[in-house]
């Protein structure tokens, strides 16, 4: 009886260590993720996708990010301070030149693996952080003294709320998102959904299904989408969502983009067991029409 007692104890011991193992490691996520789950095969060159390039930015700084940032999702520049999530939903506060992130934050508790790739985009604003993802809802944090505190979520119109999302920008009462779900911009207060035109810089018989947007910033009157596959940042007009241009960046899983004072500050993905890439940093031109090079 003792030895059916140690066994059946030693069993149930090796389930709760395994579980453990899948459910909240980086290793088990990993296997389960990118090993066991398969994976697509991505087209990351920017030449290949169905816009014309109006030019290749190359990066003129690159920040490398500490051991215990992994798989960035989401990133803000708010002057002085520098807010990033990661598919974890972790929150790390950082500098402004990004050299140290002295604060870290689980936004939501519960095992790596079960919040894997839920927050996907974030936007700072008045103390508040606010993430986007396959939340159904936009969720909302607020920051006092003793940290970061969940606040009430913001309810999405019916329409919209069954979405991905990939990335969110707000500015002058709007409020923009990006989605997995196709290449178009999404309000996020009106349901609306907006299709780029894209006109002008289409390939003939472009198939514009083939982009995905995995972050959208906004400064003075620009939006700036980022995608993934064909890896670029677009240039689109706020008012209308015309494409001004399509800079071609360093090709890669790229995750999220902040723009200040006329710079990109792009984030990539990376699986646990890659050597994980830095922060790019990208100037961006004014005059849309020039080509840097080709």
């Amino acid at each position: 009886m003792k030895k059916k007692t140690l066994i059946a104890g030693s069993a149930a011991l090796l389930l709760t260590a395994g579980a453990y193992f899948v459910l909240d490691t980086r290793l088990g996520v990993h296997l389960v993720v990118d090993v066991l789950g398969g994976g697509e095969t991505t087209d990351y060159d920017p030449a290949t996708g169905p816009l014309q390039l109006t030019g290749t930015l190359e990066p003129i700084d690159t920040i490398p990010l500490p051991p215990n940032i992994q798989q960035p999702s989401g990133i803000q520049h708010r002057g002085d301070t520098v807010y990033l999530s990661t598919d974890q939903a972790e929150l790390f506060v950082g500098n402004a030149d990004m050299t140290a992130w002295p604060q870290k934050t689980d936004l939501i508790a519960g095992p790596l693996l079960l919040k894997q790739g839920s927050l996907e985009g974030i936007e700072y604003s008045d103390d508040t952080l606010y993430a986007i993802g396959e939340f159904g809802a936009i969720r909302a944090w607020s920051r006092t003294g003793q940290g970061w505190h969940h606040a009430e979520d913001l309810p999405l119109p019916d329409s919209i709320a069954d979405m991905e999302f990939s990335g969110m920008t707000q500015f002058d009462g709007r409020r923009l998102a990006t989605t997995e779900d196709r290449p178009v911009i999404v309000d996020l207060i009106t349901g609306d959904i907006h299709e780029l035109d894209t006109t002008n810089l289409a390939k003939p018989d472009a198939d514009l299904t083939a982009l995905q947007f995995s972050g959208i910033a906004h400064e003075a009157g620009n939006l700036y989408l980022l995608t993934e596959p064909h890896t670029s940042i677009l240039v689109v007009d706020a008012a209308d969502y015309t494409v001004k241009a399509v800079w071609a960046i360093t090709p890669g899983p790229a995750a999220d983009l902040a723009v200040r004072d006329g710079k990109a500050y792009v984030v990539v993905d990376h699986n646990y067991l890659d050597e994980k890439p830095p922060i790019y940093v990208y100037e961006l031109p004014e005059d849309t029409s020039e080509i840097v090079t080709e």
